[in-house]
């Protein structure tokens, strides 16, 4: 995926020491990588809107019917964006992260264990725990950006019932004036 400064740029830590605001860094062989604040800006956007959708109340679920697909090849099927991001969520994080990694994502995150109590559960050291959670964002915001076809990031996409590759046709006012009457002599 390419990354371009039009979407980092908004989501960079201001003072950064890596990136000075930009949102991009350089990678190997001179290419332009995501700075790591703008990955774990990322996280943070979705992990705030993964606690909304945990908070929610079930019982008002609501159910949407969408357009799914492109072109000629249009469907309808009925879907519930909060559980369906609930569990996009949940198998993402599984997937991407290690097993040692899970561990200590669940406990600070999923079970929202203080970072006191995580780092000793745990025998890490408080300044070893909390870098391995910096990691653990970036790699997390990266897999949410990322992931293909359909990423968790951008949220108004993931949410929205938009059609992708369906082009929109411009559409003509109507004719407000008058009509005058003809006369047939």
């Amino acid at each position: 995926m390419l990354w371009d400064r039009s979407e980092t740029i908004a989501l960079s830590g201001l003072h950064c020491a890596y990136c000075q605001g930009l949102g991009l860094c350089k990678g190997r062989g001179n290419a332009t990588v995501p700075c790591e604040c703008v990955l774990r800006a990322i996280f943070k956007a979705c992990w705030n809107r993964f606690r909304s959708c945990v908070a929610k109340d079930k019982g008002a679920s609501i159910v949407r019917l969408e357009r799914i697909g492109c072109g000629h090849s249009t469907h309808m099927a009925f879907g519930r964006k909060t559980e369906e991001y609930i569990a996009d969520f949940h198998l993402t994080c599984k997937r991407t992260l290690t097993e040692s990694e899970w561990r200590m994502f669940s406990f600070a995150y999923l079970l929202g264990a203080d970072w006191s109590l995580c780092h000793k559960r745990l025998n890490m050291p408080r300044t070893n725990f909390m870098h391995a959670c910096y990691r653990i964002e970036a790699k997390l915001g990266r897999a949410f950006r990322e992931t293909a076809p359909f990423a968790l990031f951008p949220l108004d996409e993931y949410f929205s019932p938009t059609v992708r590759g369906a082009g929109v046709a411009p559409c003509t006012p109507p004719d407000t004036r008058p009509q005058r009457a003809h006369l047939v002599a």
